[in-house]
C-alpha cells in the first residue's frame, strides 16, 4: 500500500495483466489501460487516460464517473509508481492520439 500527504492518504496500483494495472483508493477502484514496449531500447510504458473512466465500488460493484481531477491525480501517481518510473513514460490523454504526451 502506498502512502502520500494529500487528501487521499491510501491508494494502491498492482498489476492485473500485462495491458491492465489497477488503481484502488477508499474501497473503490479502476482500471487503467497501458501499453508496455518490451523492445531492448525503447521499454517504453504509454499509459491510456482516457480509459480511466469510471470507479467501481468493491462493495456492490456499482460505477461512478472519474473526475477530471481524480484522473488527474491518478495519472500523478502512476508516474510515481516504482515499476513505471524505470521505463520510459507516455500519457496518451486523446484516444484519437496515440503520441500525445504529457
Amino acid at each position: 500500500m502506498n502512502e502520500d500527504r494529500g487528501s487521499r492518504p491510501h491508494f494502491d496500483i498492482s498489476w492485473i495483466d500485462d495491458d491492465t494495472l489497477r488503481y484502488a483508493e477508499d474501497g473503490r477502484h479502476v482500471l487503467i489501460g497501458i501499453d508496455v514496449n518490451p523492445g531492448l531500447l525503447s521499454g517504453g510504458v504509454v499509459v491510456h487516460a482516457d480509459s480511466i473512466d469510471h470507479w467501481i465500488n468493491a462493495a456492490d460493484g456499482s460505477t461512478s464517473p472519474v473526475t477530471d481531477v481524480d484522473r488527474e491525480v491518478i495519472l500523478f501517481r502512476l508516474e510515481g509508481y516504482d515499476p513505471l518510473r524505470k521505463r520510459r513514460f507516455q500519457i496518451a490523454r486523446d484516444a484519437d492520439d496515440p503520441d500525445s504526451e504529457r
